[in-house]
């Protein structure tokens, strides 16, 4: 993946993250309001209503170090929770549907199927006007 990525959230929180490597075996965003990042590295979330869930990790970190966080998005309230185990001692259930970031992305390009068929329309046309320009160009010789 490559290039700028940004989708809205809950009342006024974005989701953005600028992606130009591909050594990184996910993508990892920042989740901001009013252009203030609240959350960074996210890799995962759920979202349910003003609330969302999520997961994060430290790209320095090994895995399995991921912390998690239940973000209010109608308060503003933010808790994180250190490690999985943290969070199953608490019986949040949030760990179990989190979905990775890159299909929120992926929802909030509406336009990227219309524009895809337009290009294949427009590269048609172009591949037969040339056909049409070369043939009259080059006209085929009758053997009689």
């Amino acid at each position: 993946m490559d290039g700028f990525w940004h989708t809205e959230l809950p009342n006024g929180y974005v989701m953005e993250s600028i992606e130009n490597d591909f050594d990184r075996e996910y993508l990892t965003s920042n989740i901001a309001k009013d252009e203030k990042r609240v959350v960074k590295w996210v890799t995962k979330i759920k979202i349910s209503g003003d609330t969302i869930y999520g997961e994060q990790y430290e790209v320095n970190e090994s895995p399995g170090n991921e912390h998690y966080f239940v973000l209010d998005t109608r308060t503003d309230e933010l808790t994180q929770y250190k490690s999985l185990n943290e969070v199953r001692n608490l019986n949040l259930a949030m760990v179990a549907s989190l979905t990775p970031i890159e299909s929120f992305y992926y929802h909030s390009w509406m336009w990227v199927v219309p524009l895809g068929i337009s290009a294949f329309i427009i590269s048609s046309g172009l591949v037969l006007l040339l056909w049409v320009v070369i043939l009259k160009l080059n006209p085929v010789k009758r053997v009689s």
